[in-house]
């Protein structure tokens, strides 16, 4: 899931935590930097049920390498939330 560290995404990462059958990455732009300590402390209370996992909308490589990774480690992809969102420069600051 992308954009899972604050807002609906955090919200339904907490959501879908809850289910023990769930395996959730938690994808944030840097890990170090971006996991706030809200997502930091679920996914440390949920041990391996929510990981986090660097994922950025905007960078197709990055994206492509973590989905791999899932792969290989559970052997497939059962659904990817799309909960990221981009401003483009030029909206910022425009009324």
């Amino acid at each position: 899931m992308t954009g899972a560290g604050r807002g609906i995404g955090f919200a339904l990462v907490e959501k879908l935590a809850s289910n023990p059958d769930n395996i959730i990455f938690a994808g944030v732009r840097n890990v170090t930097l971006d996991a706030d300590q809200a997502l930091a402390r679920l996914a440390a209370e949920k041990g391996d049920a929510v990981q986090l996992i660097e994922i950025s909308s905007a960078n197709k490589g990055n994206n492509t390498a973590a989905a791999q990774l899932i792969k290989e480690k559970y052997g497939r992809i059962d659904v990817i939330i799309a909960n990221a969102g981009e401003v483009p420069s030029f909206f910022i600051g425009t009324r």
